[in-house]
């Protein structure tokens, strides 16, 4: 390893003994995993709302099979308890993921960053600033199906219902914030307004993916995204099985969607 490698590593103890500090959740820890080829390239991800480094874990495994160094980031804010997350937001969300971006990058010959949901809109945010090698959109997060979700955002309402219960999957408990703060929403939305701002101004190569019934996302969303980028390369796709995270075990196209970040990465690296 170069000197330049050590450094990020220390950095990344650094940040784990940190996040060992305020209670992460076990298996739900940023993650880091480099080849002995000093060449390889890096992929960066970013989990969703809510959720926790452990909905991307088979992900990075495979990727990392795949020769390609591996960073798993966790937001701010998440796997540690809810008041943490009614604290965080847009700007942290986005800090923690530079951090970790620039750790990666000096370990990698070039980097991709790999987003689901709200993890999703957070790469494209920060990719205009990094100009990645490539950027991977799961299930971005932009309108959403449940309409009234721009209202939980209103100060009344935070007062008088502070926390949304979530149906969580029984296998995600443990891996999964089971309620949500409401005032936490006001950042989802924050995110999605900025996403869409800066959408112009992207200029890294897009795979942008969805599926038709995703519960969370109106399918418009992804034609949104592809319309408006910059990107002058880009690409959808739809998948007619599989809901909003598609990395989980259940997602019955899994399998097809690994094989294609594979070989977008191999294509533009």
């Amino acid at each position: 390893m170069t000197d330049k490698s050590i450094s990020a590593l220390e950095r990344f103890q650094q940040l784990q003994k940190r996040e060992k500090s305020i209670g992460v959740w076990e298996s739900c820890e940023s993650t880091f995993r480099i080849q002995e080829n000093q060449n390889a390239v890096g992929a960066l991800l970013i989990h969703g709302f809510g959720a926790s480094p452990y909905e991307m874990k088979v992900l990075g495994e495979h990727l990392f099979k795949e020769g390609f160094n591996v960073y798993s980031a966790r937001l701010s804010g998440h796997a540690t308890n809810v008041k943490d997350f009614a604290g965080s937001g847009m700007a942290s969300w986005l800090s923690s993921t530079e951090e970790a971006y620039d750790i990666i990058a000096e370990t990698s010959s070039s980097t991709f960053i790999i987003g689901q949901s709200l993890g999703a809109a957070i790469a494209l945010l920060l990719g205009p600033k990094v100009n990645p090698a490539g950027i991977v959109a799961l299930s971005c997060i932009l309108k959403f199906m449940d309409r009234k979700i721009k209202f939980t955002s209103y100060s009344v309402l935070r007062f008088l219902f502070p926390y949304k219960k979530m149906n969580v999957h029984p296998a995600d408990i443990g891996y999964i914030y089971e309620k949500r703060p409401t005032i936490v929403i006001s950042e989802l939305l924050k995110v999605c307004k900025s996403l869409v701002k800066g959408l112009p101004n992207q200029k890294s190569p897009l795979l942008l993916t969805q599926a038709e019934d995703d519960p969370v996302i109106d399918p418009k969303s992804v034609e949104i995204i592809f319309n408006e980028a910059g990107s002058k390369v880009k690409e959808i796709v739809k998948f007619k099985e599989g809901g909003h995270r598609l990395t989980m075990m259940s997602e019955p196209d899994r399998d097809l969607l690994f094989k294609k970040i594979v070989s977008f990465i191999n294509a533009h690296s």
